[in-house]
């Protein structure tokens, strides 16, 4: 097992602050889930590591987020676990590359986010461009990151 930031428990406790921060502070502004893509990946090993206390706190984490821009609640967290228990093991089955598959998994969530957000709301120009950079944003974070 490899240890990275997303197993140190101070680096999520920080980054989901840091998240819930941006997220607060630009939802007037824009139509932002900055970083959900690299909580979804703390989702993801919280959960396959059994680390349930952070996994506590990302899922508080998504739940202030879809509060913030108006989403319905536990949205976030649904896409996270349906990811989880369905499209994540058919993605490690038939990816060679295990590197790639990280990636991979965030555009699928961001897909399945974009998806459900253009359900909920008008699907406008700005909502997928506006998706689009934070997915952008997101594998930049990983690729360098973590």
């Amino acid at each position: 097992m490899t240890k990275n930031l997303l197993d140190n428990p101070f680096f999520l406790f920080s980054f989901c602050i840091l998240a819930i921060l941006l997220n607060t502070i630009f939802s007037t502004y824009f139509m932002l889930v900055t970083f959900s893509g690299v909580l979804f990946l703390m989702f993801y090993v919280s959960l396959k590591n059994r680390y349930y206390y952070s996994l506590f706190f990302v899922m508080l984490t998504f739940t202030i987020i879809e509060y913030n821009l108006g989403l319905k609640l536990f949205t976030l967290n649904v896409i996270s676990l349906f990811l989880y228990v369905f499209v994540i093991p058919f993605v490690n089955r038939i990816n060679a590359f295990s590197k790639f598959n990280k990636y991979v998994n965030i555009v699928v969530f961001y897909g399945l986010l974009h998806l459900i957000w253009s359900y909920q709301t008008e699907f406008t120009e700005s909502l997928f461009f506006s998706i689009l950079a934070n997915l952008v944003i997101d594998i930049f974070l990983i690729g360098v990151l973590i």
